[in-house]
């Protein structure tokens, strides 16, 4: 395919390995592949990214990253099981982040739908 051998090219052999590795594990929400380096990549690669104190909530974090408008319209898609938080549904419109949010203690990504990311970097 066209686009493998556009990111060879451009990246290397590994950084085609990486590129696919990262695709597959965003759409099939399982993160426990991904290495530290392939979230500084998603960074690179122009994943919506955002950074947060570690006391930040989920509705804060949505309306920060703009993938919702306001608290109002975040606390509406997180009750309707639309939001991710490290490919796990989350529910709970209060809902705080914890240690085990942050993967390598500095990243989370969030989704709302299926197709709609953003990566968040902890202060």
């Amino acid at each position: 395919m066209l686009a493998e051998q556009v990111t060879r090219l451009v990246h290397g052999e590994e950084g085609l390995v990486a590129a696919k590795r990262i695709t597959e594990s965003l759409f099939n929400g399982n993160l426990s592949d991904l290495s530290e380096a392939d979230f500084e990549q998603l960074a690179q690669d122009g994943v919506p990214m955002i950074e947060l104190e570690k006391e930040a909530d989920l509705m804060q974090a949505l309306v920060d990253s703009e993938l919702q408008p306001s608290r109002g319209q975040a606390r509406k898609t997180i009750a309707s099981n639309a939001v991710t938080i490290n490919g796990e549904k989350q529910s709970d419109p209060e809902y705080v982040f914890n240690d085990g949010d942050r993967l390598f203690g500095r990243y989370t990504l969030l989704r709302r739908g299926k197709k709609n990311y953003c990566l968040v970097c902890w202060k």
